[in-house]
């Protein structure tokens, strides 16, 4: 006797699970059978229902995905009736994340999704429902972003080590601790400005740049520390890092004098011999340098720190060299002058007031006081280049 609306014959038939069911028994079952049999999910799951009620739904689902296609029913029928979240909260359009399975377009205002947010300035993420955001503003959602008037990057004393030459002051003072833009500091170390992410500097006092995290050994750079070396110090030059505070005795290689010091003294101060210092005034080696190969170029004296006088016999300032003609000249380091600025300029003024010609050398990252002021890079340029530099400026003075 054949079975009356048979199963093998609708469509849901498809559906059946082959590897759970006895499918011999299930081709005996009919349509309006109350017997429960396993089906497959459009989206992989298998689920236990009876035939009858299979056999009758519009489409046959598992209960999740069933659960997924009523609410999304619901939601299509709220943005229609009500509006979308993009209609209501256009603000908030720009922190909804991409990663979200709907639009802001295609979700009502006061849904209950949790959805995932996002701020497009600092990246900083969250998850909060949208109902709940709606309600909580939408001027600046953001946690980390600072909202109007509280504290920036100004505020909380990173100006101290934010490069301002190459930075736009009132783009930084916008932007929140964890922001993700770069800009450039000014490394605590080396007094170079590099580029890095704001959320990536985390110290306001401190920041410190890639090659001074990993400058490498004495040994490899310094050929002049390493030849001042004691032998008999505890650590050799191959194991110490460049700008280590490790103390260590050294000896000098023009008078002979030994004294402890830091490396990072030397490397990052340069800092030398306290007795050659005492005998040139307390210049720098560097200065010392530019004075000999300076007097030996012009074939004369060139005086290092002197004091000069204004024509009423006022005291004026000690300039680094001073040579004939009243031509004095300059020499300002990023380590010493990076913050003097204004005084820079009011010590050039009163010697030019006075009289003299003033020939300023400013290391590399130190603003020009005049267009005429004489670059110095030390990582390529040698004492000798600077000299050169230093004679075609006197040449032009005395033209």
């Amino acid at each position: 006797m054949g079975v009356r609306y048979p199963l093998v014959g609708e469509e849901v038939f498809s559906q059946v699970s082959t590897e759970l069911n006895d499918m011999d028994w299930v081709r005996t079952l009919g349509r309006g059978c109350a017997d429960k049999i396993w089906w497959n999910c459009a989206c992989g799951n298998t689920f236990l229902r009876a035939v009858k009620v299979a056999s009758t739904k519009y489409i046959n689902d598992c209960q999740q995905c069933a659960t997924d296609r009523a609410a999304e029913i619901l939601i299509q029928k709220a943005v229609s009736e009500n509006g979308s979240l993009a209609d209501h909260a256009p603000s908030l359009v720009p922190y909804w994340s991409k990663r979200n399975i709907r639009t802001a377009s295609q979700v009502p205002q006061f849904s209950g999704l949790n959805a995932k947010w996002e701020c497009p300035r600092c990246g900083y993420s969250w998850e909060n429902i949208v109902s709940l955001q709606s309600l909580n503003g939408s001027t600046n959602p953001c946690k980390k972003c600072p909202k109007a008037g509280s504290e920036n990057l100004i505020s909380l004393g990173y100006d101290k080590i934010i490069d301002p030459i190459k930075n736009d002051m009132q783009q930084v003072a916008r932007l929140g601790l964890y922001s993700r833009k770069k800009i450039w500091w000014i490394c605590s170390r080396c007094k170079q400005s590099f580029l890095r992410s704001v959320r990536g500097v985390n110290d306001p006092n401190e920041v410190v740049c890639g090659p001074c995290k990993d400058p490498g050994k004495v040994s490899d750079s310094r050929p002049d520390l390493v030849a001042e070396w004691r032998s008999d110090n505890e650590v050799r030059p191959e194991e110490v890092s460049l700008y280590s505070w490790t103390w260590v005795w050294w000896v000098c290689s023009k008078c002979g004098n030994e004294w402890e010091a830091a490396v990072a003294n030397r490397t990052n101060r340069g800092a030398g011999c306290p007795r050659c210092a005492k005998l040139r005034g307390g210049t720098s080696q560097l200065e010392q340098d530019m004075v000999m190969e300076l007097s030996e170029a012009l074939g004369e004296e060139v005086l290092n720190n002197p004091t000069v006088y204004t024509d009423d016999g006022e005291r004026l300032v000690h300039p680094d060299m001073l040579l004939c003609d009243n031509i004095v000249v300059e020499y300002d380091s990023r380590y010493w002058h990076s913050d003097q600025y204004e005084s820079d300029c009011d010590r050039v003024e009163r010697l030019e007031r006075s009289g003299y010609k003033v020939i300023s050398i400013r290391e590399v990252g130190l603003e020009n006081i005049r267009p005429e002021d004489i670059c110095y890079d030390p990582r390529t340029q040698s004492v000798s280049d600077v000299v050169r530099s230093i004679i075609d400026r006197v040449k032009e003075l005395r033209h």
